[in-house]
């Protein structure tokens, strides 16, 4: 059997979330019209820089203690 290729819009990652975070997320999709893949995607383009910058600090301050 042949390996699917990478799909043009990217490839699918799964994430569990509790109910409350569903019917939220799907009544914002049901008043915009949006997907709920649009706005998980927007809410971790926003995040992930912030999540990584806080990585970093971390991993410095980190290493100026080992040092």
């Amino acid at each position: 059997m042949a390996k699917q290729g990478v799909h043009p819009s990217g490839r699918v990652v799964s994430v569990r979330l509790d109910e409350e975070m569903i019917k939220r997320l799907d009544n914002l999709s049901e008043r915009t019209g949006r997907s709920r893949g649009f706005y998980l995607k927007l809410a971790i383009r926003a995040m992930l820089p912030a999540i990584e910058q806080k990585h970093w600090e971390h991993a410095a301050a980190q290493f100026e203690e080992d040092v």
